[in-house]
């Protein structure tokens, strides 16, 4: 990941060169669901999905066809694709503190942002949800 790069699986690995097209072959891609199409922006998601031994429900969000930014969502446990019937912002405060120390081991350091883009980890109160951002800060 310190390179900007993210293998979700034997056939898909995130990165500033992914194109949209390519991630659609892939059957990450042909599993997800188009969540947003506004013109040159279009975003999918799709798992969960284990990365380096953690569950994690996927975003990506491709601008003109490449890869921009994708949100990696925390699965804890058992825990299935969540509905707000079992939001609990202390749940999701803990998996801010998870994010922090997987993106701590990931990166080997607390080092967040690189020549290839920015890497954050957010709790957001309003929607209710903990999450891992990384940007890009120029497709390659």
């Amino acid at each position: 990941m310190i390179d900007g790069h993210l293998r979700c699986s034997s056939t898909l690995e995130l990165s500033p060169g992914l194109k949209e097209e390519v991630f659609l072959l892939t059957p990450a891609g042909r599993s997800s669901e188009l969540l947003i199409e506004n013109a040159n922006f279009r975003s999918y998601r799709f798992g969960p999905r284990e990365i380096l031994a953690c569950r994690f429900i996927v975003t990506v969000l491709f601008e003109s066809s490449a890869l921009v930014e994708f949100h990696l969502y925390p699965l804890c446990d058992d825990e299935t694709v969540s509905d707000w019937n079992g939001f609990s912002e202390e749940q999701e405060r803990r998996k801010r503190a998870f994010n922090d120390e997987w993106l701590t081991m990931i990166l080997r350091g607390s080092r967040r942002t690189f020549e290839w883009g920015a890497v954050e980890s957010v709790f957001d109160s309003r929607v209710g949800a903990s999450e891992i951002i990384v940007r890009y800060s120029h497709p390659l």
